[in-house]
């Protein structure tokens, strides 16, 4: 679920008006685990952010310019392993197009 969708205001709203100690717990419990997701889902999007910046910056150093193309492929990656893997390829290979060939 997207942190857009969520209407924390309105969750803290709820969870006030609960009386039950046990029920007022499991909410907050529940409020609690979302928040980590939310920190959890933010911190993997700045570590992959992170990683395609990297990867560009490599080719950039390495061979000037660097096509927009390739730059929005890099940038659609999401797979973290993947990532850390091209930016071994971007600083080892011989050429762009070698580069290329691996995404």
């Amino acid at each position: 679920m997207m942190n857009a969708e969520i209407d924390t205001d309105a969750i803290e709203r709820k969870v006030i008006d609960i009386q039950s100690p046990e029920l007022k717990q499991a909410a907050m419990t529940y409020a609690q685990k979302l928040r980590q997701e939310g920190r959890q889902e933010g911190e993997l999007k700045g570590r992959l952010q992170s990683l395609c910046d990297s990867v560009i910056e490599a080719l950039e150093i390495r061979f000037g310019h660097v096509p927009e193309g390739l730059c929005e492929e890099v940038r659609a990656i999401a797979d973290e392993a993947k990532l850390h893997q091209l930016l071994r390829t971007a600083i080892q290979c011989a050429d762009i197009e070698t580069f290329a060939a691996e995404l």
